[in-house]
């Protein structure tokens, strides 16, 4: 029996990532207000993840869910691409991004 499902996000999941993101991001916020903005509004926050959840190839965004059907985290990642330069050739790197948290109970 496997402890917790990973899974990739689709657009309906939105509404869910913007719950665990608000939560994190108040938290984040809260002790760092010299690099985070203030907590978005919920419609900024289902933005955030409606676009590039139907529309953007490349970001990946996944899913921990727990046995019982509740969500236990997500993590994030993005492909990016740097250009020539004069000192570099052209390359992909990805970009992560961990929240790893539950939502706060209810």
């Amino acid at each position: 029996m496997s402890l917790l499902t990973i899974r990739r996000a689709t657009p309906g999941d939105a509404g869910l990532l913007a719950e665990l993101n608000g939560h994190v991001h108040g938290l984040q916020a809260a002790r760092r207000p010299d690099i985070y903005r203030e907590q978005p509004s919920p419609d900024e926050l289902m933005a955030l993840y409606k676009d590039p959840l139907s529309s953007r190839e490349s970001v990946r965004i996944f899913i921990a869910e727990l046995p019982e059907g509740k969500c236990g985290g997500y993590a994030s990642a993005s492909l990016r691409q740097r250009a020539t330069s004069a000192l570099m050739h052209a390359d992909y790197f990805i970009v992560r991004k961990t929240e790893g948290m539950s939502a706060p109970p209810h």
